[in-house]
C-alpha cells in the first residue's frame, strides 16, 4: 500500500518542476533581445515510479514529473554553414572595398586621370612636330611630361598606401583572434568544470558560439567537439577550435585549455607581415617533384629565388653539365652544387639542398616566422663577352676571318634566343643555325639558335653572346609554391585571407602592370630620342626620360631627364645630322605615333631593344590598349566581388534566419508557455488544497468531544 502523503509528494514535484520551467520561460524571455541568446527549453520528465502490490498483483504508480535538464535549441549543421558562408561573405566585401577604392584612385575615364594625362603627352610631341621651334611648345611638353611622371608616383603612392593599410588589418586580426583564442580557451575551462559537476552551463555556451562566430568573420572555423572519454557516468565534452585550412593538423588554435597564438607582432617578410604561429620553429623545405638522370644544365640557365624574404637570381652556368650518374655527375653531386652557387649567390650559407628520394628539397638555413623558400620568375638575358686572344693584323688588311676570335668555353642554349654581335667595323653580315664552321671552330657550339654578327674583326674588337636566361625550377622539379610557416588560411575565406591577397597579390600585379607601363613609355620614347637632337647639335644621343635613382625605370622613379628639363632647346625633335636642322621634325611625329602603335619603332623591335623574340614595350597594339587592359580586368574583377557580395549575402541571410527560427526567442511562444505552465502549477496547487482538505478529515477521525 503507498504512502498517505503520496500525493502531496506527487504535488509537490509538479509545483516544483512547473516552477522551474516557468524559471526558463521567464529566462528566454528576459534574453530575447539579447546578441547570441539561445533559446533555451525545459526538458521535463518523469520521475521515477513506485511499485506496489494490490490483489495479489503488483501495481506501478506514477509519481508525477521532474525537470531533467535545460537545453539549448541549437543545430551544430545550422552552425557550420552560417559560419562558413559568413568567411566567404567577409572575404569577397574586403575584396569589393579594396576594388572600389583601386576604381576611385584609377578614376577611369575622366579629366584627372592616367589615360587623359597620357593622351596629352602624346598630342604635345605632335604640337612639338608641327612647331618644332616654338619655346612655349617646348616649355608646354615638359609640363605636360611633369604632369605624366606625377601621376606615376601618385598612383605607385595610393598603392603603397593601401598596401600598407592592409598590412595594418591583417596586424589587427592577428591580435583579435589571438584575443578570442583566450576567452574561448578560458570558456572551456569554466563549461567543462560545469559539466563535470553535471550542470549545463547554457550561457557560457552562448558566449562561446558568439565568438567563434566572430572569429569565422575573420578566418575559416571548424568547430570539433567530441566526448570526453574519462567520464562515462556523465557528459562531459572535449572543445577543439581550428582556424584556415581544416586539413592542416596544424591548425589547431584552441583545444580543450590549449591555447596557441599566433606571432604578435608578426613577423615581417619582404615588407609585410605574415600570419605565423609562435611555436613554428622548424626551417621551410621545399621539395621538388621527381627529377631522374639524365639531366642537363646548360648555358644561360637560371634560377631566381626568394630566401627568407630576400630574392636572388642565381646563374647555373658555373654547374652547367650532363648529371648522368657518373662518377661527379650524379644528381647528388648536383645537388652539392645548387648549394654552393645559391649560398654564394645570397653571401651566406642559408640554403641546404639534398637529393633523396628521387626528388631534390631545399631547406631554409633560418628557423621560425621569416623562414621562406620561394621560386619567382626568371627574366633577362646573360652575356658573354670575349675579346680577341691576340693582336690582328691592322685593319686596313685584315680578311675578317671570324677564326681570330676565341670563345672561351662551349655554350649551348635549349631553344634560347642567343644574339651575337661583334663591335668593330660597320659592315653587316649574318650567321645562322649553326651553319658556320669558323664559329664552331672557334669553341662556339650552336643549338638550333640564330646568331648575328655585325662587322668583322679588328684589333681590340670585343665579340658579345647576349643569351636569353632559360628558367631551369621546372627542370629541377620546382615549382612555384611558396614553402614557409606561415598558416594555411585556406581558400577564398576570412577577411584576413581576403587582406593578405588583395595587398601581396593584386595590388601587386597593379604595381607591376604600371612599372612596365612607365618603363614602356620611357624605353620607346628614348629609344627614337636618342636618334634626334632639338634646337641645338648634339654629338650624341640623351634620353628624354630617366629613374631619379639610377636604377630601371618604374611608376616610383620615372622622371624626365634633367639635362632637357633644364634646357628645353635639348627636346629632340629632329634626326641628329651636322648641320644642325631646326625645323626638322621627324622625331616628334616618331614620338607622338606612339599614341596608336609601333610603327615608329619597327626597326627597334626587330633588334630586340624591348625583348626577345621581337617583343613590344608592352604587351599590346599601343600603351593605351595596354593600360586599357589594365583597367578593363579591374572593372572585371570588381564586378566579380559585387556579385559573389550579393550572392553571399543572401545564403547569410538564409542561415541567419534558419538559425533564428530554430534559436531564436519568440515571445508569442514563451507566452503560450507561460498560460501552460501556469495552468499545471495552478492545478498542482488545486491538488495541494483538496489533500489539505482530506487530511484534516482524516485527522479529525476519531476525535470526540
Amino acid at each position: 500500500m503507498n504512502s498517505t502523503f503520496f500525493g502531496l509528494e506527487l504535488a509537490s514535484r509538479a509545483l516544483s518542476s512547473q516552477q522551474a520551467a516557468l524559471g526558463v520561460t521567464g529566462h528566454n524571455i528576459s534574453n530575447a533581445s539579447t546578441p547570441g541568446y539561445t533559446r533555451q527549453i525545459a526538458e521535463l520528465k518523469t520521475s521515477v515510479p513506485i511499485t506496489l502490490t494490490a490483489g495479489g498483483k503488483f501495481m506501478t504508480l506514477g509519481t508525477g514529473s521532474t525537470m531533467d535538464t535545460v537545453s539549448r535549441a541549437r543545430d551544430a549543421y545550422l552552425d557550420v554553414q552560417f559560419r562558413s558562408e559568413t568567411s566567404k561573405f567577409e572575404y569577397w566585401s574586403v575584396q569589393q572595398d579594396t576594388l572600389e577604392l583601386l576604381e576611385s584612385m584609377m578614376n577611369e575615364p575622366s579629366t584627372y586621370s592616367l589615360s587623359n594625362d597620357m593622351t596629352k603627352f602624346w598630342n604635345s610631341w605632335s604640337i612639338l612636330a608641327n612647331n618644332p621651334q616654338n619655346a612655349g611648345v617646348r616649355t608646354s611638353l615638359i609640363e605636360q611630361t611633369k604632369t605624366l611622371v606625377d601621376t606615376f608616383h601618385h598612383m605607385n603612392t595610393q598603392l603603397t598606401e593601401t598596401q600598407n593599410d592592409l598590412d595594418s588589418s591583417v596586424t589587427a586580426a592577428v591580435t583579435k583572434i589571438n584575443t578570442i583564442a583566450e576567452q574561448i580557451g578560458a570558456l572551456n575551462i569554466q563549461i567543462k568544470n560545469s559539466e563535470v559537476r553535471g550542470d549545463n552551463p547554457n550561457d557560457l555556451r552562448d558566449q562561446r558560439d558568439s565568438l567563434v562566430d566572430e572569429l569565422s568573420k575573420i578566418v575559416p572555423v571548424k568547430v570539433v567537439e567530441s566526448r570526453d572519454p574519462a567520464f562515462t557516468d556523465r557528459t562531459v565534452n572535449n572543445y577543439k577550435v581550428i582556424i584556415g585550412n581544416e586539413n592542416d593538423p596544424d591548425n589547431v588554435l584552441v583545444d580543450y585549455q590549449t591555447v596557441r597564438h599566433l606571432q604578435s607582432p608578426p613577423p615581417t617578410v619582404d615588407g609585410f607581415t605574415r600570419v605565423v604561429w609562435t611555436d613554428a620553429a622548424s626551417p621551410a623545405v621545399n621539395t621538388g617533384s621527381a627529377v631522374t638522370v639524365p639531366l642537363t644544365i646548360s648555358d644561360g640557365e637560371q634560377i631566381a629565388i626568394n630566401i627568407d624574404g630576400t630574392s636572388y637570381n642565381v646563374d647555373l652556368s658555373s654547374i652547367r653539365g650532363t648529371y648522368d650518374g657518373s662518377p661527379g655527375h650524379t644528381l647528388t653531386d648536383l645537388a652539392a652544387n645548387l648549394q654552393t652557387v645559391i649560398n654564394s649567390v645570397s653571401g651566406q650559407a642559408d640554403i641546404t639542398v639534398a637529393y633523396a628520394g628521387g626528388h631534390l628539397t631545399l631547406t631554409s638555413g633560418t628557423s621560425g616566422g621569416t623562414s621562406l623558400i620561394a621560386f619567382e620568375p626568371v627574366t633577362g638575358s646573360l652575356g658573354r663577352t670575349f675579346t680577341d686572344p691576340a693582336p690582328l693584323a691592322d685593319a686596313s688588311s685584315n680578311t675578317g676571318a671570324v677564326t681570330s676570335m676565341t670563345a672561351l668555353g662551349t655554350y649551348s642554349g635549349k631553344g634560347n634566343t642567343l644574339k651575337a654581335t661583334y663591335n668593330g667595323t660597320t659592315s653587316t653580315w649574318e650567321l645562322s643555325d649553326n651553319s658556320i664552321p669558323p664559329l664552331t671552330a672557334a669553341g662556339l657550339t650552336l643549338a638550333g639558335i640564330t646568331v648575328t654578327v655585325v662587322g668583322a674583326p679588328a684589333d681590340g674588337d670585343t665579340f658579345t653572346l647576349d643569351l636569353s636566361v632559360h628558367d631551369s625550377m621546372a627542370n629541377l622539379g620546382f615549382t612555384p609554391a611558396v614553402a614557409s610557416n606561415w598558416i594555411d588560411l585556406g581558400t577564398n575565406m576570412g577577411q584576413l585571407a581576403a587582406n593578405i591577397t588583395m595587398r601581396d597579390n593584386y595590388l601587386d600585379n597593379i604595381r607591376s602592370r604600371l612599372d612596365t607601363l612607365a618603363a614602356g613609355i620611357a624605353d620607346a620614347v628614348n629609344v627614337l630620342h636618342r636618334t634626334g637632337q632639338g634646337l641645338e647639335l648634339e654629338s650624341t644621343g640623351i634620353d628624354f626620360f630617366a629613374a631619379s635613382d639610377g636604377t630601371a625605370i618604374t611608376a616610383a622613379n620615372i622622371q624626365i631627364n634633367t639635362v632637357v628639363e633644364k634646357n628645353y632647346n635639348r627636346i629632340a625633335s629632329g634626326t641628329r645630322v651636322n648641320p644642325l636642322e631646326v625645323g626638322d621634325s621627324t622625331v616628334a611625329l616618331a614620338i607622338s605615333s606612339l599614341a596608336s602603335g609601333w610603327s615608329s619603332i619597327e626597326t627597334q623591335i626587330g633588334q630586340n631593344i624591348f625583348g626577345i623574340n621581337g617583343a613590344n614595350p608592352v604587351k599590346g597594339t599601343s600603351f593605351s590598349d595596354y593600360y586599357g587592359s589594365m583597367i578593363s580586368d579591374l572593372g572585371v574583377n570588381s564586378e566579380q566581388a559585387i556579385r559573389m557580395v550579393k550572392g553571399q549575402s543572401v545564403l547569410v541571410e538564409q542561415m541567419y534566419t534558419q538559425r533564428e527560427q530554430l534559436s531564436g526567442v519568440s515571445l508569442d511562444e514563451e507566452m503560450t508557455n507561460l498560460i501552460k505552465f501556469q495552468k499545471v502549477y495552478s492545478s498542482a496547487a488545486r491538488l495541494v488544497t483538496m489533500l489539505d482538505s482530506m487530511f484534516d478529515n482524516l485527522l479529525g477521525m476519531g476525535t470526540t468531544k
